[in-house]
């Protein structure tokens, strides 16, 4: 769904604006938000509760379902047009074939409910342009365009209401494949190319304010309040400040309608929305993961690689443990009606939602740093104490449920399945709950504890350091959050007890040599926290190279090809070679499905610790000395626009070091910023001048 094909070098900063309607001034600086935010914690308050939505793709690429020419076309069923390049002429062929004569929008919002969801978000336009309902700036819609000839979503609105369902409408901006001006992709996926005649003829501009513009305004003013307006295209970067305040004049008529983070402009409005991915740690704003039951959005007739409903309440669970909401996709047939793989998977969904509800609608972050079991959410009530939700995977058979030690009164603990209470006590760093050895439900089930207050949870003490390796000395400092507790700790490996040294603040353990740092929470004498470790090694450092008569920059090759992670070059012949003064890419001839090495030496000023950082989108490595130091994760997608990987701490001796950098760029926007910091010196750009080959 996110295709992005524009190389950003420079670095691209989203203004963390508290609303779209918070724009900067002239000179970067944000107007005061009070008030604004207060507005929009009042908006967002139906939607931080619910929780739980319910994504439909549905449109004109239902009727090829994933087939072209009799072949199975390549990527998610909704992108058929753009990666099989089918003429807008052919396209539009399909929609002659579009005829949901068994839709029936009364069953969807029925079912939305049954699965526990509390909104729905349905394509008004996709990327093909095909609007969902009667557009009068375009005769490409299912009332002019196809045989069905009705609005398909007025009745789902009223059908939603009726369901106590909110109602989301997702519009394609900036993509549009048959509307001349619209983004579109080139054969050789160039930035901004299109592949058919009769996608030429306007500009941009021109494509926004004929089309965009006008069709924004009707699907917000033809069917009532719309809830939220979640924007998306092929690379919303194409929306700058001019285009997005376009839409702005229409959207800031409607104070409490929320939106995405992909309207462009620099506008980061009410919600982050990372695609296919659940952020480990979630996210500092709010934020909304949006997933496919299987792996396209569009209907594909071929793709039954679903996933199961015990993983989908898993990723329910995960994702408002970490204070998310959870957007989970369908894609209907042509004719109108839903998969039954779908249909089953959200019944299922739904059953577990009816007994376990309570401990998803309006819970909040987990306050646990880690339980083996399962995951948490909490909930605040109205006399001011906390519904803690444990939400168990792994059910212990052994009858006895340990969390860590919270610093509350505990009031009560029960299983939300039957209301059977728990017996529950202090062990030391563990609350104990005494539970039946048969779990009640075979995928989660549920114990909601209830405390007094806010929960203070006694995690273990932090153990901070720049590295966990060392070439001199280093200094380790402890800390916590806890009141009223004491932090001992060891450097030889041994539990800490009372006995043990006693941490000051400000005072940092000097560790010199190899070590290996534990460290614990006492109160009056008694361990009241689980042990933190830590472990230090001093290494030598890697031996420098002598080069005779280095020259300027570094080595490269180019190579073109579709990857999921980075690939092995040295099986690759590159498509041309050159060099280059900076690991940049700015010597990539087109914007995706590209990789790049850069080969040759770099100059350290120093013996002592380094590492590496590397600012990117889709995947990148770093070697030093034949040593792997920095290694990104499998591509994501979401709409983090660059991510960041930290290397791994080495040691190196003063001198020159061969060094190699691999980036691979599958799609979106091609980015790649390399890093380092070392003795004296903190964080900065990797500079020309010590590179060389």
């Amino acid at each position: 769904m996110i295709h992005k094909i524009k190389i950003f070098i420079v670095a691209l900063c989203l203004a963390l604006l508290s609303s779209c309607g918070v724009k900067q001034n002239d000179e970067g600086k944000t107007n005061p938000a009070t008030d604004v935010k207060n507005s929009r914690d009042e908006k967002m308050q139906w939607w931080r509760e619910a929780k739980f939505g319910l994504f439909i793709h549905w449109g004109v690429y239902a009727v090829p379902a994933g087939m072209y020419k009799g072949e199975k076309a390549n990527r998610v069923g909704e992108w058929i047009m753009q990666y099989e390049h089918i003429p807008v002429a052919e396209y539009k062929e399909y929609a002659k074939e579009f005829n949901p004569v068994k839709y029936d929008p009364e069953a969807w919002a029925e079912l939305a409910k049954e699965a526990g969801m509390k909104y729905l978000v349905i394509t008004t336009k996709h990327h093909d342009g095909f609007a969902l309902y009667d557009s009068k700036v375009t005769d490409w819609d299912v009332v002019d365009a196809s045989p069905y000839g009705k609005d398909l979503l007025k009745p789902l609105v009223d059908a939603c209401r009726k369901n106590d369902l909110r109602v989301g409408f997702y519009y394609s901006h900036s993509c549009d494949w048959v509307h001349p001006g619209g983004e579109a992709q080139s054969l050789d996926f160039k930035p901004g190319g299109q592949w058919d005649p009769a996608q030429k003829g306007k500009t941009m501009d021109e494509y926004f304010s004929g089309i965009v513009v006008p069709q924004v305004e009707e699907i917000l003013t033809n069917y009532g309040d719309i809830d939220i307006l979640w924007w998306d295209g092929g690379g919303w970067y194409n929306v700058n400040r001019k285009r997005a305040d376009m839409i702005l004049a229409v959207t800031d008529k409607y104070p409490n309608l929320i939106m995405n983070n992909r309207l462009g402009g620099d506008y980061q409005c009410d919600l982050k929305t990372p695609e296919q991915h659940i952020p480990a740690t979630g996210l500092d704003y709010d934020w909304e993961t949006c997933m496919t039951m299987n792996d396209t959005w569009g209907y594909r007739s071929w793709d039954h690689d679903w996933k199961s409903a015990d993983d989908l309440i898993f990723k329910l669970v995960d994702i408002v443990s970490k204070g998310g909401n959870f957007l989970l996709n369908i894609g209907p047939k042509a004719d109108g009606t839903i998969p039954q793989a779908s249909i089953d998977r959200l019944k299922t969904v739904g059953r577990w939602m009816s007994v376990n509800g309570e401990s998803i609608y309006g819970a909040t972050a987990n306050p646990f740093e880690n339980v083996s079991w399962g995951r948490c959410t909490k909930k605040r009530t109205d006399n001011g104490n906390t519904h803690l939700y444990l939400h168990i995977f792994d059910w212990p058979t052994d009858g006895r449920l340990e969390i860590p030690r919270i610093d509350n009164e505990i009031l009560g603990a029960c299983l939300l399945a039957g209301n059977k209470k728990c017996d529950f006590a202090i062990n030391g760093d563990r609350l104990v709950l005494d539970i039946p050895k048969l779990a009640p439900d075979s995928i989660c089930s549920v114990i909601r504890l209830d405390i007094k207050g806010d929960p203070v949870v006694i995690n273990p003490p932090h153990i901070e350091a720049e590295t966990d390796i060392l070439y001199d000395k280093m200094e380790v400092s402890l800390s916590t959050g806890v009141p009223g507790v004491e932090v001992h700790y060891t450097t030889n490996g041994d539990s800490p007890d009372k006995q043990s040294p006693l941490y000051k603040k400000g005072s940092p353990i000097i560790v010199e040599g190899n070590a290996t740092i534990k460290a614990a929470l006492f109160r009056d004498g008694e361990r009241v926290s689980e042990t933190r470790e830590k472990v230090f090694k001093k290494e030598a450092p890697l031996p420098a190279i002598i080069v005779e008569t280095p020259k300027p920059g570094l080595l490269y090759g180019y190579y073109e090809g579709m990857w999921s992670n980075v690939p092995d070059f040295d099986k690759l012949g590159p498509n041309k070679e050159g060099v280059a003064y900076f690991c940049d890419l700015s010597k990539a001839d087109r914007g995706e499905l590209f990789g790049i090495r850069f080969s040759g030496y770099i100059n350290v000023p120093e013996t002592g610790v380094y590492r590496f950082y590397a600012m990117h989108n889709d995947g990148c490595n770093v070697e030093i000395g034949g040593q792997q130091v920095l290694k990104s994760k499998n591509r994501v997608i979401d709409d983090t626009i660059k991510k960041e990987t930290i290397g791994d701490p080495i040691v190196l001796e003063k001198g020159t070091h061969s060094f190699k950098v691999d980036y691979f760029q599958r799609i979106d926007h091609a980015i790649l910023e390399l890093d380092w910091s070392g003795p004296g010196f903190t964080r900065q750009t990797v500079k020309a001048q010590v590179l060389s080959h």
